[in-house]
């Protein structure tokens, strides 16, 4: 095994047999373990390329017919999937307000919802709900009227539809579109990388990427102030995998890394406070190597909020251990 003492130069220690067995008794509590695993960014991998503002489309959910008492509409193929999420609307020419039509389908946060409407008379009538998917609209009597299912004009923007909500490790979010959404403010609900609650204003891509500085772990909802024409996508940008974040400080006294790959692997590790990220160690780890990067002598205090970080050659190849104490 080799070990790097705390100026970063290499100490030869002898032998290749496990790490901890090398660190003694002394080594501390384990506070993390694993294997670096860096994020490639995704540029919609949040959220699909969708637009903001919605034409109306009476009949975009299913088309003009009569309703069958306890039998669902028939749906079109677009009502799987609603990008952007919206309320929909019952139209017709007749009177269908005696009949009730219930309607099942999924809201923008990927729950599960369901609601009574009751028919329109000689006129359009809306849902409050907001759907992003539907799976059903059944009446609860039959008529020779007919009725059509679709969707209103978005005078108001709504949530955008989300393709992945909780991630691991957290990330940060990336904004990007080649229209102008500069004039508009996202505001992203979610939870930080320590599982607090977080509420977070964005102001959109002006034909480009806009970056977060807060990470997430779970994107509750992404809710838009404003409407404008084009088409925007959320995802991440790639970043460094994290070895620890230490919420309310700690002090570590040892980092162990195994390369369990043939393959060589250069290994960079950062020191994370904020949104600041600051290159530490720098090394190459040989085939199935194991290297001690502290080794207690020189203890690594780390402040609240702050958080270690690598990259490696390949992902998922390189085992880590983190010894020390969490305040």
């Amino acid at each position: 095994m080799r070990t790097y003492t705390s100026s970063g130069e290499l100490r030869t220690t002898g032998g290749s047999g496990g790490a901890r067995e090398d660190a003694g008794e002394d080594a501390g509590e384990i506070l993390a373990a694993g294997t670096l695993s860096a994020v490639s960014a995704d540029p919609d991998g949040v959220a699909v390329d969708q637009p903001l503002r919605v034409d109306e489309d009476s009949d975009g959910i299913a088309q003009a017919q009569a309703p069958t008492q306890d039998v669902s509409l028939v749906l079109e193929a677009v009502a799987s999937e609603l990008v952007p999420p919206r309320p929909l609307t019952l139209t017709s020419t007749g009177d269908l307000s005696a009949v009730t039509f219930t309607i099942e389908g999924v809201d923008f946060t990927g729950s599960p919802i369901s609601e009574q409407l009751a028919g329109p008379n000689n006129e359009t009538v809306q849902t409050s709900n907001v759907y992003s998917s539907v799976t059903s609209i059944t009446p609860d009597a039959t008529s020779v009227e007919l009725v059509s299912a679709g969707w209103p004009d978005s005078d108001t923007p709504y949530p955008l539809a989300l393709a992945a909500t909780t991630f691991s490790p957290a990330r940060r979010l990336t904004f990007t579109s080649s229209d102008d959404f500069s004039a508009v403010t996202f505001t992203v609900y979610g939870l930080d990388e320590n599982g607090q609650p977080v509420q977070i204003p964005v102001t959109g891509p002006n034909a480009g990427t806009v970056t977060t500085s807060q990470y997430f772990s779970v994107v509750n909802v992404i809710v838009p102030d404003g409407l404008e024409d084009g088409t925007l996508s959320v995802g991440w940008a790639a970043q460094t995998a994290e070895l620890y974040t230490a919420p309310n400080g700690a002090v570590l006294s040892h980092i162990f890394l195994r390369n369990t790959d043939a393959a060589e692997q250069t290994v960079e590790l950062f020191l994370v406070y904020g949104t600041v990220e600051i290159p530490w160690r720098r090394f190459a780890l040989e085939e199935h190597e194991v290297a001690s990067v502290l080794h207690g002598e020189n203890p690594l205090p780390l402040s609240a909020g702050s958080a270690l970080r690598a990259t490696s050659t390949t992902p998922g190849v390189v085992a880590f251990t983190v010894h020390g104490a969490a305040r």
